[in-house]
């Protein structure tokens, strides 16, 4: 990667390793030395990424954003075949029951399509009942989309907070139920639906109530809306310990994009369990001269809880 330097003299011409990708960053210059972070005239207090970080975020909603584009062609085409189908059956239908109206050609009913032989038309009641349910989720997009491109990203933040701080205290302070702060995350969920904090406690919450397929469905959507969020991974990682999914598991650690101690744990768990002795005991060193001297006891106190089997 070419070296830029800072632009600042009074910065010495460091070199740039990050980017601003504050919200409320009004700066012209969102590439930055780590002094700019410093200053009050530039980027302090400023959420930042390196650029290698942010280089992996865009790859990664480039990757989503390629599968959407292919996701929608495939529905459209499939669409527009249904309902090419469907106004084809339609129109033969409706050409029938008009000739059935013609009571002047008796001939006609001696032989009566199966369709119209039916006591009572469940048909036309369904297919309308199933295109009217597609237009309220079509219509539950576009209000997203429309909503999310005008909102307000700091009053956005602060609703989710407040939401956030509400349900952690039902679930650690006992100030209600698990099913209550279900509810207030799906407060927050319906201003931000790809909020991954919210989705990880929701997640919590489920699991914590032995409703673990749900939990399952809405980690993987977390999941596919950043891979590198580490309260994400560690659910996920988690889930697959619980389904003896140990190879699957062991990846999740690599994920993250800094070094997880509790991550760590999981990936040694997983190695323990397939019995990979030698990369286990590599690894375990690893750790402890990553995370410090007091890991394996940390990791010794982890394995006493832990309930995967």
């Amino acid at each position: 990667m070419f070296e830029i330097k800072c632009q600042y003299a009074e910065h010495n011409e460091q070199q740039c390793l990050f980017i601003c990708v504050d919200p409320a960053c009004t700066s012209k210059k969102r590439i930055a030395c780590f002094q700019c972070f410093q200053d009050q005239k530039y980027h302090l207090n400023h959420q930042g990424l390196t650029i290698e970080e942010f280089q992996q975020k865009v790859n990664f909603r480039l990757q989503n954003l390629k599968k959407l584009q292919t996701f929608l062609r495939q529905f459209k085409e499939k669409l527009n075949f249904i309902i090419s189908q469907w106004e084809e059956d339609i129109k033969k239908l409706i050409f029938k029951g008009n000739e059935y109206l013609k009571t002047e050609y008796n001939t006609i009913f001696v032989k009566i399509d199966d369709y119209y032989r039916y006591e009572s038309d469940q048909t036309v009641p369904f297919l309308k009942f199933q295109l009217e349910k597609m237009q309220k989720k079509i219509d539950k997009i576009k209000k997203y989309i429309n909503n999310f491109k005008y909102y307000d990203k700091n009053l956005l933040a602060k609703d989710i907070n407040e939401i956030k701080a509400k349900a952690m205290n039902m679930i650690i302070k006992k100030d209600g139920s698990y099913e209550d702060a279900i509810q207030q995350l799906n407060k927050g969920l319906k201003i931000d639906p790809v909020n991954c904090s919210l989705i990880s406690l929701k997640s919590t919450c489920l699991i914590n109530i032995n409703q673990i397929e749900k939990a399952k469905i809405l980690i993987n959507y977390a999941f596919d809306i950043n891979q590198n969020d580490e309260t994400v991974l560690l659910l996920k990682s988690k889930l697959m310990l619980k389904e003896k999914q140990y190879n699957e598991c062991l990846k999740y650690y690599e994920l993250s994009i800094e070094p997880n101690k509790y991550l760590a744990f999981q990936k040694l768990d997983s190695l323990q369990k397939l019995n990979y002795h030698q990369e286990y005991q590599k690894f375990k060193q690893d750790c402890e001269n990553l995370f410090g001297n007091n890991f394996n006891k940390e990791y010794e106190d982890h394995q006493k809880m832990q309930t995967y089997d």
